[in-house]
């Protein structure tokens, strides 16, 4: 691992500004560079420094609770905006069309079962961080925003980890055309140790995710 990219990790967990950010990475990688350039080898100065999510933390522990609030707040708008520009329609037509939409029991194009099955399967693979999987199933467009490191942040966006699933709510779904078009979207609400988590998702009429959004 590379100095630059074992700062990258540690920065990315710190819930500060990305001014306070760019700080942090100048010190950190200066103290590395002076440690290397004294002779010292780098695996062996990266190994001393410690744990990227412990040092992390200890950087998190000296910033304020209302900066950890604003950053958390801000970020998740920053993460959402890439998913919600791709998927733009399709969540203006779950917002305003859901409780309108036809029943997926009377579907043409969909069979209930099989989605909400899919719809499960794709929490799993969430929560596994199976994320090249999770692109294998997706839309061209839903799988360019399906990275390891932008699901990541939304996770970390809510600023615990989740912990174990613990219940699974009811699962509401519905069938909505848009533009000529067919999506089965489903909404659950599913309850891990430390956090509860809605989760919407769409398929197009292959069955391939077409949109995923939590809240």
């Amino acid at each position: 691992m590379t100095a630059e990219n074992y700062v990258k990790q540690i920065v990315k967990k710190i819930q500060c500004d990305s001014k306070r950010k760019q700080d942090i990475t100048k010190q950190l990688l200066a103290e590395i560079r002076e440690r290397t350039d004294a002779g010292a080898d780098l695996n062996t100065v990266l190994n001393e420094m410690g744990n990227v999510r412990e040092i992390a933390e200890e950087f998190n522990e000296e910033i304020s609770a209302e900066d950890r609030r604003r950053y958390r707040r801000n970020r998740r708008l920053k993460i959402a905006l890439p998913i919600l520009v791709v998927l733009a329609a399709l969540t203006a037509a779950v917002v305003w069309w859901f409780p309108k939409s036809n029943d997926l029991a009377g579907s043409s194009y969909f069979d209930k079962d099989t989605v909400e099955q899919s719809l499960m399967n794709v929490i799993s693979l969430l929560e596994a961080g199976s994320y090249d999987a999770l692109q294998d199933l997706s839309t061209d467009s839903m799988s360019a925003v399906m990275s390891a490191d932008s699901m990541e942040s939304v996770k970390q966006s809510f600023g615990i980890d989740f912990g174990e699933r613990t219940s699974v709510g009811t699962i509401y779904s519905a069938e909505i055309r848009q533009m000529g078009k067919h999506f089965a979207v489903c909404e659950v609400s599913v309850t891990y140790g430390a956090a509860n988590v809605t989760y919407t998702v769409s398929f197009d009429e292959n069955m391939k995710l077409a949109g995923l959004y939590m809240k």
